[in-house]
């Protein structure tokens, strides 16, 4: 009986600690600023770098181990990050025709890119483009992608959204963890 009971509490931790590692999804409030660069404005985020989101990701990095055989990524995760739909419309003088905001080095770890920009393209195809795709490598490579999501319309990529458009992960099972 004790024999039972601690094979069904190794195998509670061992499922538990494949679902931490699994696929995550954030959804952050975006806490963007005005830049003022010359005579022209755009948004920044200063907060991002320290959100409890990023921190997190940056933990599941080094907390999770080596990717699953034939996988590249020990850790994908999907970053919604969701903005006013008129935010836009508020600033004097944009310095781009679009939305665009500026991220202060290091906001996306491991990401050389500095600023998060909507298209239409992009905000129609969610499957296949982001605003940034990068990795975080560091003996193992861990994956984000941001979207940037505008309240009321945009579809946020969630769990259900992937399972829904991905056949493969229909036909194996899909685990994930959502960071509200």
């Amino acid at each position: 009986m004790k024999r039972l009971l601690a094979t069904a509490l190794l195998a509670c931790l061992a499922s538990q600690a494949n679902a931490g590692c699994a696929d995550r999804y954030y959804y952050y409030q975006a806490k963007p600023t005005v830049l003022k660069i010359k005579d022209w404005n755009v948004y920044q985020d200063l907060s991002l770098p320290t959100s409890k989101e990023i921190q997190d990701f940056v933990m599941m990095h080094y907390a999770c181990s080596e990717p699953e055989k034939g996988l590249r990524h020990n850790v994908s995760v999907y970053f919604n990050y969701i903005v006013e739909p008129d935010a836009w419309k508020k600033i004097k003088k944009p310095l781009y025709p679009n939305l665009t905001i500026r991220l202060p080095n290091g906001a996306v770890p491991g990401s050389k890119i500095d600023t998060m920009a909507i298209t239409e393209r992009e905000q129609k195809d969610r499957r296949t483009y982001s605003a940034v795709t990068t990795e975080l490598e560091d003996g193992t490579v861990s994956a984000i992608k941001v979207f940037i999501v505008r309240k009321g319309i945009d579809q946020m990529v969630t769990p259900q959204y992937i399972f829904s458009t991905n056949k493969i992960l229909q036909r194996d099972g899909y685990y994930f963890t959502e960071y509200k």
